[in-house]
């Protein structure tokens, strides 16, 4: 897996018409002031207040489980705290999660552009911060799971630069399915990233779900504070690096 050089633009990066972008993701963890229930009720009025954008309404819960060893025989305790709301647009393109631990705003499809999703997250993050006693961020994230579909015996060299591989055999067997994930960091920035492929058979194709999530742990960000939108670009820099340094030009030019 090739990994992102500094600066993080790359130079083949460019915009693609027909991009494989499944879902585009940017992401704020946050430490929120406040109780647990004032914190709820606050995000629900922000519930109240994106409906008419946002009509469909979800509940997001955190999920832990516990074995506690008391007495002979082991208990398991489980945790299922709400956590907040997921509210979807009418035609399901569009998800923004209101949560106690930070913010979300997701894209599927159809894709518009990078300058179209940056701004309505940053829009509807001002709605959250701006709806809460204290924010500090604590974490930044942009994820773009991507669909790459392999026609039916054409190798997949012709279309990711370092493909996944199977085992050496001394009988002919093809790939069917595979799994790989990296974790990756760059050391002079501090951001990371996890890139994960799974290649699964589809409708007689392969298909390869290209997911790169790139990410910077922060110390405490004011919610205000604007340079948490220059990180964000920097890490879609990133993650552009990676896509585009990943897939071959041919691949490549398909999309556009």
């Amino acid at each position: 897996m090739k990994t992102f050089h500094q600066p993080f633009t790359h130079p083949k990066a460019r915009t693609l018409g027909n991009a494989p972008i499944r879902e585009a993701v940017i992401d704020l963890r946050c430490d929120v002031e406040g109780g647990e229930q004032d914190v709820l009720d606050s995000l629900w009025s922000m519930r109240k207040r994106l409906s008419e954008e946002f009509p469909e309404e979800g509940l997001v819960h955190s999920a832990r489980v516990e074995v506690a060893l008391d007495g002979e025989s082991p208990k398991l305790r489980h945790d299922n705290a709400l956590l907040g709301y997921a509210l979807s647009s009418a035609d399901q393109s569009r998800v923004v999660q209101l949560r106690r631990d930070g913010f979300t705003f997701s894209r599927l499809r159809p894709y518009p552009s990078w300058e179209q999703v940056a701004t309505q997250a940053k829009s509807f993050w001002n709605i959250y911060a701006s709806g809460l006693k204290s924010v500090k961020v604590t974490r930044l994230g942009v994820r773009y799971v991507n669909e790459i579909e392999v026609p039916a015996g054409v190798p997949l060299e012709d279309f990711f630069s370092e493909p996944l591989k199977a085992p050496r055999t001394r009988q002919p067997l093809r790939l069917e399915s595979a799994i790989d994930r990296f974790v990756l960091s760059q050391p002079s920035t501090s951001v990371k990233a996890i890139v994960s492929r799974a290649l699964s058979p589809v409708n007689g194709t392969s298909l390869v779900i290209f997911d790169i999530d790139v990410f910077l742990v922060v110390e405490g960000m004011d919610s205000k504070d604007d340079s948490i939108w220059d990180q964000i670009e920097q890490l879609r820099h990133a993650k552009n690096d990676i896509f585009f340094e990943n897939l071959t030009d041919g691949c490549i030019g398909g999309y556009e």
